[in-house]
Order: C-alpha cells, then structure tokens, then sequence
C-alpha cells in the first residue's frame, strides 16, 4: 500500500478526475435549468391558429379584443358554421374557435390540446369581460379526463420510457461490461417491448390517464424506449463512461423542454417549437395525446420521424460497433 493511499491522500490525477466529474455535473445542471426556463417559464403565445365563425358581422370586433387580450398571437381561419370549426378542432388544424354572435360570443377551446394554452384562452375571455367588453362563454370541448386534470401524463410517460432507454444503457456499460453486439441489441429490443407494454398498462388501464387503446400506448412508448437505448448505445461506443453528457443534453434538457408536454407546442418560443416536431419527445408527446383525444388528426409526421430515428441509430450503432474498439463487441 502506498504511502498516499494509507494517508487518506488522493492521487493528482484522482484529483483532477473528481473535479472533471462535478464539473460536468454542474454544467448539466445549469444547462437544464436553463433551458426549461426559457422554454416554459412563462412562454409568450405566437402564432395560435384559431378559427372563426361570423366574423364580419357587427359584433365581428370582439375576434380583435380577444386577440388584442392574447397579443396579437390569435391567427384567425375563417369557418361557415360552428360545427366545422368544432371538427377543425378535432382535427387539430386549429387551437380554438371564436364564434361570434350578437345573440352571445362563445370561445371553444380543447384542454386535451394543450391545457396550458387552453387556461391563457380562458383568462384572455376573462380579461375582456372584467374590461367591461362583450362577454364570451368558454367551452371546453374536448377538456381532459378527472384522471389528468393537468393533461401532463403524456409528457411523465414519455419522461419515463426515455429516462429506461437510456439509463439501461448506461447501466450495461457500467455493470457487464463489453457484451457481445447481438446480445446488447436483443436486451434494448426486449426492453423496448416489456417495458413499452408496462408503461402502456400503467397509464391506460391501471391509471386511466391516457385513454387510447392499449396497442397504440404500447408501440408509442415501445418506440422511444428503443431511440434512447440505441442513442445510449452509440454514445456509450462513441465516447465510453461520458455517454451521458450528449444523452442528457438531447433528450432531458433539451428534448423534454422542447417536447410540447408541459406546455402546448404552440407557446414555446423558437427553436424549441421547430425542435419539438423533429425530436423524438415531442413526437411521442404528440402520439400519445393525439391518439388518446384527437384520433381523426393522427398524421404521418411523428410516425416518419420515430422511424427514421430508430433506422438512423441503429445503422450508426452497428457501424460505430465495427470501426470503434469500445462497447459492445461485433462478435
């Protein structure tokens, strides 16, 4: 035993490594915090795309007090009848309808949408009424489920199936060490598959806070269980124990600020907003509540960009694992 060993003392480059870790340590903390902060502290409204029915009437100008109310960030599309700006709501091609009459003004909004965006509609109706304007009935027509008041079950579980991808990853790296490639991958594919199906259960028939059907929950949360285990996996062949320094940054600091889950897509300032339709979070975010209250308004985007995330890692993985002598072994 060393003399600095059996002093209690630490070598100069034990040191140094303890002081690169809370380095680190701290700097992912400050960018978390940093980046949550300016995408959800307060976010300003910009470009809501709203519908409107009967706007040219005389009564047409409370459509500009309720945008003035939210900034100036209402976009008004014109609709014939309530009924077909009701099913652009269903359709998610608008936030809200404005439907104006001199009888009585009414605002639909959708809480399952975006709660937080729903709640400032509320007060911008609110404001105009207290301000002694024309008052507006609030209509909730799609609000959320007693089991989810906030509408955030979507954004925990998809917190909760990227936060199993990748931590497996990193915890293989750490505890087993250079696992034969084919044998890693088959771990990250059962992984995705059980605990897709044990997150899907959880939120549908145990808690009842997502009401989609249980396939549907279970592909979507299989899926991004898979992205992050195989970005876990590339990172942890690329650069070893610091994996998780791009993980975190990617996929918690900025991927879940940029997801849509705790605040609608349409308050978040750029680039979150662009981000959040090409990142994985936000597209599961999207799946879930779309599939769970919006099923005529599933689109072909976040499907395409989970697919094309899943093939693009999995090619990097299986190169990486052939040209990189670290990680998993090809054989």
């Amino acid at each position: 035993m060393s003399r600095n060993t059996a002093d209690g003392e630490h070598k100069p480059g034990e040191l140094r490594t303890v002081l690169t870790v809370v380095a680190v340590g701290i700097a992912l903390a400050m960018t978390f915090v940093a980046s949550y902060t300016l995408a959800l502290d307060r976010p300003p409204p910009r470009r809501i795309a709203a519908a409107l029915v009967g706007g040219e009437t005389s009564d047409g100008a409370i459509a500009q007090q309720l945008r003035s109310s939210m900034r100036g960030a209402l976009e008004y599309r014109s609709y014939p009848t309530a009924e077909a700006a009701e099913h652009a709501i269903e359709q998610q091609k608008v936030y809200a309808a404005l439907i104006v009459d001199p009888g009585g003004s009414r605002l639909l909004v959708a809480s399952a949408a975006g709660n937080s965006l729903a709640q400032m509609l509320r007060n911008a109706a609110l404001k105009l009424d207290e301000q002694g304007g024309r008052k507006l009935v609030v209509t909730d027509v799609r609000p959320l489920p007693d089991t989810d008041r906030s509408g955030l079950a979507a954004f925990y579980a998809m917190i909760a199936a990227t936060l199993l991808g990748f931590l497996t990853a990193l915890q293989l790296r750490m505890n087993v060490g250079r696992l034969p490639l084919r044998t890693w991958l088959s771990i990250i594919a059962g992984l995705a598959v059980i605990g897709g199906l044990a997150l899907a259960v959880v939120v549908g028939p145990v808690l009842g806070a997502l009401p989609a059907s249980l396939p549907a929950l279970w592909g979507t949360l299989a899926a991004q269980i898979a992205v992050t285990g195989l970005f876990g996996t590339l990172m942890v062949i690329l650069i070893g124990r610091w994996a998780v320094v791009p993980t975190w940054l990617i996929f918690i600091a900025i991927g879940n600020a940029a997801s849509g889950g705790a605040v609608a897509t349409a308050l978040l300032p750029q680039p979150y907003r662009t981000i959040s339709d090409i990142h994985p979070n936000g597209c599961v975010v999207a799946l879930l509540q779309t599939t769970s209250y919006f099923p005529e308004a599933i689109g072909v985007r976040p499907l395409l960009v989970e697919a094309v995330w899943l093939v693009v890692l999995l090619g990097l993985v299986l190169l990486s694992a052939r040209l990189v002598r670290n990680g998993p072994r090809w054989k």
